[in-house]
């Protein structure tokens, strides 16, 4: 156990039901057997896996390789056992009463306390994390590494809730190590702790505009010395395994004289931020310096040993903040990104104005992108002016506020790249992290929402429309109007008829909840549902593409643009691809036959508009 705690950071999830479904505990201690953290997951009655989702983005966020699962009874064990294949999983059936929990929390984190340590962990209200401490605390009660730093209580009302594994949906990570993402942008942290570090806070976004103001700050204060501190931090020996090397073994020199170096290296920087006037937080040469003296003094005396993890903790973690602050201002300096504006707006709205914005992923892969702008909400906050932007163009708006956006485009014109980045922008501007655009300016969502991709690696009893149902439901039953949804072509798994009218729904059920949404779809039918003409506050958008008859094919400009585009060019864009003249000959006459059959849907009138000569999307 010690061996694998030197390299890896441990978890435990306990898993219970109520009356609403699945409940749960996670609790996580950090490689080294520095400090790590517990939460207590609620159950969702809208959406039975709800929970599963929750543990697997947590077991993301941990980086974790090895679980140990309870459960509340052990046929839970074998219902559930599947969505753990990936993990090298331990399962505990052993039920800890509270009296044996306080044992194992008093003697694996040293606790001295006249409150019981359930208490003195703040884990009274959360009896699963406190059950999952527990199980994760046997399991590493006889490490040579105790005691441990305690764990910090997870509220998860002070984060961004995010429903329906946004992470994955908005490719920010993947399970591939081969695939492209934007963690790999992003988490190139110098330091162990500086990537844990960095890792939470991507995975975990705030909502506190204090917390991420402070966030901000410290970066734009190390972009002009991010060079040097950069090169400091890379040539930093492992402190904290050195340091837990130390702890197991009282006289290994050779590690001893590691932490030294490693301390006197973030001295130099502490030394450099006040030579150069930086405005950061300090540790204080002489502090470390004096308590490196002290350590050799002292690193063969175990009494001594124990009494320090909290100032290497306290050190730990200043190290991983300056590590993150200078990889984000790296980061921001090679992509060119700007730092979010936040603005506080009533419990009742939202607001978020992005400029220029960009996707990442597909410029990094070597490919044009061409920026749009967005902006939703109340236009109040708004930051002017920006006269040629379609958004605050009053022919689309028509004075409302712009709520939900119902974005339309041929296949390929980046419609769906271009919600996937607004989702990118938010949870990047709310983990800390600077932003792909000119300007960003917005208030901070309580929750995001997305149904893009097929999930039935987490849902494996239900067809993709089933999952997609699924996942609506849970959307509907957690809105408010600090919520962000997106929306890829919604009921495509089902015919045009169901799907219209599916998707009708949900922009009126949205629409009456008030959140921000934006929705891609080739449904035009939608315009001729009468509901839908009424709601000001949602308005049709497309991304342009045209036909250069010189050239013979289609450009795409990818430029945002007012109204729904046209609806009927599939078979022009295949005759621009030159297909077989047999196939184009009988597609138009099939086509010309099933005319008549749509002329509610105005199929004649946009065959014969000049437009169709020149804009194309599938039939």
């Amino acid at each position: 156990m010690d061996h694998y705690l030197m390299n890896n950071p441990l978890c435990a999830v306990y898993i219970a039901e109520n009356v609403d479904g699945i409940c749960a505990g996670f609790a996580t201690i950090g490689a080294l057997g520095m400090s790590g953290w517990v939460c207590e997951i609620t159950s969702d009655a809208a959406h039975p896996y709800a929970t599963i989702d929750k543990i697997l983005h947590l077991l993301f966020v941990a980086s974790a390789k090895k679980i140990v699962v309870g459960a509340s009874w052990s046929a839970l064990h074998e219902t559930l056992k599947h969505h753990f294949e990936s993990f090298e999983v331990v399962f505990e059936s052993t039920q800890l009463a509270p009296h044996q929990q306080n044992e194992l929390f008093e003697s694996v984190f040293a606790l001295r306390s006249l409150l019981n340590p359930i208490d003195h962990l703040s884990l009274e209200k959360s009896p699963n994390a406190a059950m999952a401490l527990g199980l994760l605390s046997m399991h590493i009660s006889d490490s040579s590494l105790l005691p441990f730093v305690a764990p910090t209580v997870l509220r998860m009302d002070g984060l961004l809730k995010m429903g329906n594994n946004p992470l994955e949906q908005l490719e920010m990570v993947s399970h591939d190590e081969r695939e492209a993402n934007i963690a790999k942008l992003f988490l190139k942290m110098r330091t162990f702790e500086g990537r844990q570090l960095g890792r939470f806070r991507f995975g975990l976004p705030i909502v506190d505009i204090s917390e991420l103001n402070g966030r901000y700050e410290l970066v734009e204060k190390l972009r002009s010395h991010c060079d040097f501190v950069d090169q400091e931090l890379a040539l930093l020996p492992n402190i904290s395994q050195s340091w837990s090397i130390v702890r197991l073994h009282k006289f290994w020199d050779k590690e001893a004289q590691k932490l030294c170096e490693g301390l006197e290296r973030l001295a130099v920087i502490d030394e450099y931020f006040v030579k150069h006037n930086v405005d950061v937080q300090l540790i204080g040469a002489s502090v470390i310096r004096d308590w490196s003296c002290e350590f050799c003094n002292n690193y063969n005396r175990e009494q001594w040993l124990r009494e320090q993890n909290f100032f290497v903790s306290s050190l730990l973690l200043w190290m991983a903040q300056i590590d993150v602050a200078v990889t984000s201002a790296l980061v921001a300096k090679r992509y060119g990104l700007c730092r979010p504006t936040l603005v506080k707006t009533d419990k009742d709205e939202s607001f978020i104005q992005v400029m220029g914005l960009r996707h990442l992923l597909v410029e990094v892969q070597g490919n044009d992108y061409v920026p749009n702008d967005i902006v939703m909400g109340n236009r109040d906050y708004l930051d002017m002016p920006y006269p040629q932007t379609v958004m605050l163009d009053p022919r689309v708006h028509d004075g409302a506020d712009i709520h939900g956006v119902l974005l339309y485009g041929i296949n390929s014109s980046g419609k769906s790249s271009l919600m996937k980045s607004i989702g990118i922008a938010v949870i990047l501007a709310q983990g800390g992290f600077f932003v792909p655009a000119k300007v960003m300016k917005f208030s901070p969502f309580e929750a995001l929402y997305t149904r893009i991709l097929s999930r039935d690696n987490v849902v494996k009893s239900l067809s993709t429309f089933g999952v997609e149902m699924l996942e609506l439901n849970t959307i509907f039953h957690n809105l408010t109007p600090k919520t962000l949804v997106l929306g890829d072509e919604i009921s495509h798994g089902t015919e045009t008829l169901s799907a219209v009218a599916i998707v009708a729904s949900t922009i009126l059920e949205l629409s009456r909840q008030k959140p921000l949404f934006i929705l891609t779809t080739h449904l035009h039918q939608l315009s001729i549902v009468e509901e839908l003409t009424k709601l000001r506050s949602v308005v049709n958008l497309h991304l342009s593409v045209h036909y250069d008859e010189q050239s013979d094919r289609l450009v795409y400009d990818r430029i945002l643009r007012a109204g729904r585009g046209s609806s009927v060019y599939g078979l022009e864009f295949a005759q621009s691809l030159h297909m077989h003249e047999g196939f184009l000959t009988n597609a138009k006459r099939i086509r010309e036959n099933l005319a008549s059959e749509f002329e509610g849907l105005e199929l004649r009138q946009q065959l014969k508009s000049p437009k169709a000569k020149s804009m194309y999307v599938r039939l």
